[in-house]
């Protein structure tokens, strides 16, 4: 696997190329980023970041990306606007293990994948990548900085499971978002369509979809079946 550390961004109109992880990351088979680069500062909100002069920042953010969403486009666009030369890339989880740890997504992996590989921020996308990213995986993909929100994720054990990477100073804390948009994310758009799951039923039976296929209930069909009587008389 070779990494260009001085690959730049790529065009606006171009989609992201995508990686997929092959699940090593042992410090065996890492190579380091380069140890003779000049490096200049650079501050986010009031901090001190180190960044090299010659070429872009390689940034990385994770998730499971389900319904791509405002929410997930308005986090990336603040990690693309970290630093002025920025190199962002999206690691996407795999069905296995996101369906394991956080539950049924509504588009598969290679959904979840297409998406975000269109969006402008995005540079390059790793599929399947490491649940938890480890200091040995952003050493095996060059990565300077990860970002991620500002709920810690916390083990078992009660220690942050990013706290490697906090404590080699290589984590950046995104803001939560603010304003009319603040709440979207994909539990909430799923909450919405739960919640007047009859009305969506009616529309997709109107767009030629069976009661059958949308494994929809007998007394909803009833009631549904209703509301079409209701409106054609």
């Amino acid at each position: 696997m070779h990494i260009d550390l001085h690959q730049v961004p790529t065009s606006l109109k171009t989609p992201a190329p995508v990686f997929e992880w092959d699940g090593v990351a042992t410090s065996d088979e890492i190579d380091s980023l380069e140890q003779d680069e000049e490096y200049t500062t650079h501050f986010v909100r009031g901090k001190a970041w180190k960044i090299p002069r010659n070429r872009p920042v390689r940034v990385y953010a994770d998730g499971v990306y389900d319904l791509c969403h405002m929410g997930h486009a308005y986090s990336l666009q603040e990690a693309k606007n970290l630093f002025p030369n920025t190199f962002l890339i999206c690691g996407v989880s795999c069905d296995h293990w996101t369906h394991k740890i956080k539950g049924s997504t509504v588009m598969n992996e290679a959904e979840r994948v297409e998406s975000i590989r269109q969006c402008r921020y995005v540079d390059q996308v790793i599929s399947k990548c490491m649940w938890i990213a480890t200091m040995d995986y952003l050493r095996k993909y060059k990565i300077d900085y990860i970002v991620h929100g500002e709920d810690p994720i916390i083990a078992d054990n009660g220690v942050n499971v990013y706290q490697p990477i906090i404590d080699n100073n290589r984590f950046i804390t995104l803001p939560r978002a603010t304003g009319e948009f603040s709440t979207i994310s994909t539990s909430e758009i799923i909450h919405r369509i739960v919640k007047d799951h009859k009305t969506y039923v009616k529309r997709n039976k109107s767009r030629g979809y069976s009661f059958d296929t949308m494994n929809v209930s007998y007394l909803t069909r009833l009631e549904v079946n209703c509301i079409y009587n209701y409106y054609e008389y």
